[in-house]
């Protein structure tokens, strides 16, 4: 997993690569250590084609970590077996989930 990170406007913006599960927990976590509560957070999927149980738990850090509230985190363009993943976790209640972000 690879992860570029930037600021645009207020928000962290994070681009994933790679496939969000067991294997990139260290690297996820320690971006998401490093944000500060209230932060709110840009996540582009674009480039990530698949995420297991243990991403979805990792996105769920990443929430509880910016203060729990609905729609501070903001997923961009996932594929579809990464958005099934979502919905069938009802992560939608939880994020702001767009399939129509300008590509970072």
């Amino acid at each position: 997993m690879e992860i570029q990170q930037s600021i645009d406007a207020e928000r962290v913006v994070l681009v994933l690569r790679g496939d969000l599960n067991h294997c990139a927990h260290q690297t996820f976590m320690r971006v998401i250590h490093s944000l500060s509560p209230d932060t709110r957070c840009t996540i582009h999927l674009d480039m990530v084609a698949s995420i297991d149980s243990a991403g979805l738990g990792m996105l769920l850090v990443l929430f509880e970590q910016l203060g729990s509230k609905p729609k501070t985190v903001l997923l961009c363009n996932p594929c579809r077996q990464v958005a099934g993943a979502l919905r069938n976790s009802n992560f939608y209640a939880l994020f702001e989930i767009r399939d129509d972000c300008p590509m970072r």
